[in-house]
C-alpha cells in the first residue's frame, strides 16, 4: 500500500527539495530518479521554475513506477536510463486532432462544446511541460483526479465534467492515441436529481397569458413544449416553418433534427396552432425559424436566458415556485395526459424516450397520491 507521491520543492535553492510518500507504513524521500532508473536530476536546476518543472516529470515518473508494481523496499535498482525521446505526438497535438475529428462529427453543438472545453481545460490544467508528454506513458489516473478537484463545487458539476472527459480519453483510445482511459478509475460523485415540479393549472392559467403578453418567443416555446412535448433548446429553438404542414395541424422532424434520432410526426393541438397563426408564423417563408422570422436561429442558450431573467420576478410574484422551471412545462403536459390515460407505454411514445424509466422521471411530481389502497401489496394476518 502506498500513498500517492507529492513535490517538496523549497523557494530557497540551496535546500534540497524531493519527491515523498509513504509505502507500507514508511516514509521514503527521492531527490533523483536513480531508484526507478530515470535519468533526472531536479536539484541540478539553477532556477526554482526549472526544478519544479522537472520535479513534475519525476512525480510522474514515480507514480508510474509504483502504478506498474516498482517498490522502494526492493535491493535491486533499475538500470539507469535517460529520457527517452518521445516517438509520438504530444499530448497537445493529440487532443488538436481530436477536436477536429468532434468538430467534423454529426454531434450537437452543445455536446460537441461541451467536449471541445474539457480538452482545452485539460490541457491547460497540464501547463506547458504536460502538453509536451506522450500520451499513453505519461497522462495517469493521479493527474485527472488532481484535473477534476477543480469542478467540486457540487457532485452533479463533478459528474458532468468526469463525464466528458471520459468521453474524450475513450476517442483517445479508439484512436491509438492511448492504450486505456486513466479517468475510469478516478472517484465519482453522487450528483443531485433536480425535480422540475410541475404546475398546476391554476398556474397555467396565469402564467401563460403574462408570457403571451410580454414575452411572446417565451409564450410560444412553452405552449410547444406543453403542447407538442418538444424539447426547447435543439428542437423548439430550431423549428422553421417547413416543420409544420399549411394549416399547422401537425410537425414533422427529421432524425437529425430532434434528440431521439427518429423521424418524429405529431398533432399539433388547437391552442398551439392559434397561437403560431395569430403570431403570423403561417407568412413565413419553408426556411425561416419561426423565433427570429429569419433564416437563422438564435443561439443555443436563448430560452435559458431568457427564462433565466424573468426567473426571480416571476417567483416574487407567485406565479413561480422554487423548483419550477422551464421544463417543468413538459413535466406537467406529461402529468396531464397520464391522467387522461394512466398509460406509460404511450407517454413514453409521445415523449420519444428510448426507456420507459426516463417517462417515469417525468411523473415523479404525481407523487402518492395517484396510488390507492387497492394497489398497495396485499398481506393476510392470522
Amino acid at each position: 500500500m502506498y500513498t500517492d507521491p507529492q513535490i517538496f520543492n523549497p523557494e530557497d535553492t540551496t535546500k534540497r527539495g524531493f519527491i515523498f510518500f509513504n509505502f507500507n507504513g514508511k516514509r521514503y524521500r527521492f531527490y533523483t530518479g536513480k531508484p526507478i532508473g530515470v535519468d533526472c536530476f531536479p536539484n541540478s536546476s539553477k532556477t526554482h521554475k526549472e526544478r519544479e518543472r522537472l520535479f513534475k516529470h519525476l512525480l510522474r515518473e514515480f507514480t508510474k513506477s509504483l502504478v506498474k508494481g516498482w517498490s522502494p523496499e526492493s535491493p535491486v535498482a533499475p538500470e539507469l536510463k535517460s529520457e527517452p525521446i518521445i516517438e509520438k505526438p504530444s499530448f497537445e497535438e493529440v487532443l488538436g486532432k481530436l477536436v477536429e475529428h468532434i468538430n467534423k462529427s454529426s454531434y450537437s453543438k452543445t455536446y460537441k462544446r461541451d467536449l471541445v472545453k474539457i480538452s482545452e481545460q485539460f490541457l491547460k490544467f497540464l501547463g506547458e511541460e504536460g502538453k509536451q508528454l506522450a500520451l499513453a506513458d505519461d497522462i495517469v489516473t493521479s493527474d485527472v483526479e488532481r484535473f477534476l478537484q477543480q469542478f467540486s463545487s457540487s457532485g452533479t458539476y463533478y459528474q458532468n465534467k468526469r463525464r466528458n472527459l471520459t468521453v474524450v480519453f475513450s476517442k483517445l483510445v479508439k484512436l491509438g492515441y492511448c492504450k486505456s482511459n486513466p479517468v475510469e478509475d478516478t472517484s465519482k460523485r453522487k450528483a443531485k436529481a433536480v425535480l422540475h415540479q410541475a404546475y398546476t393549472p391554476e398556474q397555467l392559467e396565469v402564467l401563460l397569458p403574462y408570457l403571451r403578453d410580454n414575452y411572446p418567443n417565451l409564450f410560444i416555446c412553452a405552449l410547444l413544449m406543453y403542447g407538442t412535448l418538444l424539447r426547447p433548446h435543439q428542437e423548439i429553438r430550431l423549428l422553421k416553418r417547413r416543420h409544420f404542414n399549411n394549416d399547422f395541424t401537425r410537425f414533422l422532424l427529421d432524425g437529425n433534427e430532434n434528440k431521439s434520432g427518429r423521424i418524429r410526426s405529431l398533432a399539433v393541438p388547437g391552442y398551439v396552432r392559434n397561437a403560431l397563426i395569430y403570431s403570423g408564423k403561417d407568412k413565413l417563408k419553408p426556411e425561416h425559424n419561426i423565433f427570429t422570422g429569419a433564416d437563422w436561429a438564435y443561439n443555443d442558450c436563448y430560452f435559458s436566458t431568457k427564462w433565466g431573467r424573468i426567473r426571480k420576478k416571476l417567483i416574487e410574484s407567485g406565479m413561480l415556485k422554487q423548483n419550477q422551471t422551464l421544463y417543468s412545462f413538459r413535466h406537467s403536459a406529461s402529468i396531464n395526459v397520464f391522467d387522461k390515460t394512466q398509460d406509460l407505454k404511450l407517454l413514453q411514445q409521445l415523449f420519444d424516450h428510448s426507456s420507459l424509466n426516463t417517462t417515469l422521471i417525468y411523473l415523479r411530481s404525481i407523487g402518492v397520491v395517484q396510488i390507492s389502497s387497492s394497489s398497495m401489496p396485499d398481506l393476510k394476518i392470522a
